[in-house]
């Protein structure tokens, strides 16, 4: 059994990111230990849990990214109790427009930092591109993030036949990932984006106030997008979601130059005490994986102990939706 693990390229630092304020929000007045599961328990000011509606599998294509993006988008829509419940982003349209982006932004589509300005996404509603994509390769989370939030996401097709009868929608498809979705996709994209994102904090040297900060999103509903550095030791030891329990240990590696890629998922709770086997407890994050239902209680999922955060650049590009809309 091969997965892939290449799909998450480090964000370029950008002065406008807006990061999560705790005390703002009162995340710090929660009560962050135990346990929690947005899946199990309601977030702070909703009556009921989300609705974890499929266990995403990206198969063999570098799209960990829009799956990680569109499942967070999923959640933004059931916290706001106003979306479409049958709703379904389309991942692979997120995965053509990020690389199209990446291949056809000029300088002057960017900011000083290199960062692609909403402006250039905004343009394919109304002057969708042309040009396949043949290369897949994987996106910085924030690009992806920015196209939901400027752009928009239209409705994935079921199975690849819709698009003849529904042709604002683009399937998940493996044989559809080079093609160019349909100037309906790009034009009903518009009724569906997130409003507004935020970066959670992610410091080693300040791992605590770190792992806090994530579990006050995922406790007042924000689910974080956010991906971890892959290892060649991990690809022999850790990366077989059929352990029981799955937890992903540190790699034996010492210094994330020793990276060979990088995977993005979904951080949708958490667990001050899992055990981990031989007698052994200790923190972890709940994650939602895009590898289909292997994993956790055959939903996908794995632990993400807290010895993460410790380690410098293990963990990047954290992300979360603040606010979302379906029409």
């Amino acid at each position: 059994m091969s997965f892939v693990l290449n799909g998450a390229i480090k964000d370029i630092d950008d002065p406008r990111d807006h990061d999560v304020d705790m005390a703002k929000m009162n995340m710090d007045m929660a009560d962050l230990t135990g346990s929690f599961d947005v899946t199990i328990n309601p977030p702070t000011g909703l009556n009921k849990p989300y609705e974890l509606k499929h266990c995403y599998n990206q198969l063999q294509v570098n799209s960990c990214t829009s799956n990680a993006i569109a499942l967070a988008y999923r959640f933004e829509l059931q916290r706001q109790q106003a979306a479409d419940p049958s709703f379904k982003p389309s991942r692979l349209f997120l995965h053509y427009v990020a690389r199209y982006a990446e291949d056809n932004a000029t300088p002057q589509d960017k900011s000083s930092e290199g960062v692609v300005k909403a402006e250039f996404y905004e343009r394919l509603a109304s002057s969708p591109p042309t040009t396949p994509e043949t290369v897949d390769k994987g996106a910085m989370p924030r690009d992806v993030i920015k196209i939901v939030t400027t752009l928009g996401v239209p409705q994935e097709a079921a199975n690849a036949t819709d698009i003849v009868t529904t042709p604002s929608s683009w399937p998940y498809d493996e044989n559809f990932v080079s093609l160019v979705p349909n100037f309906q996709a790009f034009q009903a994209a518009t009724l569906h984006k997130g409003l507004n994102y935020a970066r959670p904090h992610l410091d080693p040297s300040m791992s605590d106030h770190s792992i806090n900060c994530w579990k006050g999103c995922i406790k007042s509903g924000y689910p974080v997008v956010f991906a971890f550095l892959t290892f060649p030791s991990l690809a022999t030891k850790g990366y077989d979601p059929r352990q029981d329990p799955f937890v992903l240990s540190l790699p034996l590696e010492t210094s994330a130059a020793q990276a060979t890629g990088g995977h993005c998922v979904v951080a949708i709770g958490w667990n001050d005490s899992v055990s981990t086997g031989n007698g052994v407890t200790e923190g972890c994050f709940l994650i939602q994986n895009s590898w289909g239902e292997i994993g956790l209680d055959g939903k996908g999922r794995f632990w993400l102990p807290y010895t993460w955060f410790s380690q410098a650049g293990y963990l990047y590009s954290p992300w979360t939706f603040m606010k979302g809309v379906s029409k």
